[in-house]
Protein backbone atom coordinates (compact mmCIF):
# COMPACT_ATOMS: atom_id res chain seq x y z
CA UNK A 1 0.00 0.00 0.00
CA UNK A 2 0.98 3.65 -0.30
CA UNK A 3 1.77 3.99 3.39
CA UNK A 4 4.11 0.99 3.41
CA UNK A 5 5.97 2.23 0.32
CA UNK A 6 6.32 5.69 1.85
CA UNK A 7 7.81 4.28 5.06
CA UNK A 8 10.12 2.03 3.04
CA UNK A 9 11.35 5.05 1.07
CA UNK A 10 11.92 7.09 4.24
CA UNK A 11 13.86 4.23 5.83
CA UNK A 12 15.97 3.91 2.68
CA UNK A 13 16.70 7.65 2.74
CA UNK A 14 17.70 7.47 6.41
CA UNK A 15 19.91 4.40 5.95
CA UNK A 16 21.72 5.99 3.00
CA UNK A 17 22.11 9.43 4.62
CA UNK A 18 20.18 11.18 1.87
CA UNK A 19 20.57 14.97 2.14
CA UNK A 20 17.59 15.92 -0.01
CA UNK A 21 14.44 13.92 -0.73
CA UNK A 22 11.48 15.05 -2.78
CA UNK A 23 8.17 13.59 -1.62
CA UNK A 24 4.98 14.10 -3.61
CA UNK A 25 1.71 14.50 -1.76
CA UNK A 26 -1.30 14.00 -4.00
CA UNK A 27 -3.82 13.71 -1.17
CA UNK A 28 -3.51 16.64 1.25
CA UNK A 29 -5.10 15.07 4.29
CA UNK A 30 -3.95 14.75 7.89
CA UNK A 31 -3.77 10.94 7.51
CA UNK A 32 -1.31 11.07 4.59
CA UNK A 33 1.82 9.00 5.30
CA UNK A 34 4.15 11.87 4.41
CA UNK A 35 2.90 13.88 7.39
CA UNK A 36 5.54 12.26 9.58
CA UNK A 37 8.14 14.25 7.63
CA UNK A 38 9.41 17.62 8.81
CA UNK A 39 10.30 19.40 5.58
CA UNK A 40 12.48 22.47 5.29
CA UNK A 41 10.65 23.53 2.10
CA UNK A 42 7.15 22.71 0.85
CA UNK A 43 6.31 23.40 -2.79
CA UNK A 44 2.69 23.80 -3.82
CA UNK A 45 2.35 23.32 -7.56
CA UNK A 46 -1.39 23.15 -8.14
CA UNK A 47 -4.40 22.90 -5.88
CA UNK A 48 -7.46 21.17 -7.30
CA UNK A 49 -10.45 19.52 -5.73
CA UNK A 50 -10.98 15.81 -6.42
CA UNK A 51 -14.55 16.43 -7.54
CA UNK A 52 -13.99 19.66 -9.44
CA UNK A 53 -10.82 19.45 -11.55
CA UNK A 54 -10.96 23.15 -12.53
CA UNK A 55 -10.27 24.66 -9.12
CA UNK A 56 -10.29 23.92 -5.42
CA UNK A 57 -12.72 25.22 -2.87
CA UNK A 58 -11.52 27.15 0.16
CA UNK A 59 -11.86 24.11 2.44
CA UNK A 60 -9.39 22.12 0.31
CA UNK A 61 -6.92 25.01 0.31
CA UNK A 62 -7.27 25.44 4.08
CA UNK A 63 -6.66 21.71 4.64
CA UNK A 64 -3.53 21.80 2.51
CA UNK A 65 -2.13 24.86 4.25
CA UNK A 66 -2.91 23.44 7.70
CA UNK A 67 -0.48 20.58 6.96
CA UNK A 68 2.47 22.97 6.53
CA UNK A 69 4.52 22.69 9.69
CA UNK A 70 5.90 25.72 11.57
CA UNK A 71 9.32 26.78 10.31
CA UNK A 72 8.72 25.38 6.80
CA UNK A 73 9.27 27.64 3.81
CA UNK A 74 6.47 27.47 1.24
CA UNK A 75 7.04 28.12 -2.45
CA UNK A 76 4.58 28.03 -5.29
Amino acid sequence: SYEVLTIMALLYFKKNNVDIAIMEVSDPSPSNATNICTPKIAAITRVIDKNNKDHADQATINTMLSLVKPGTYVVS
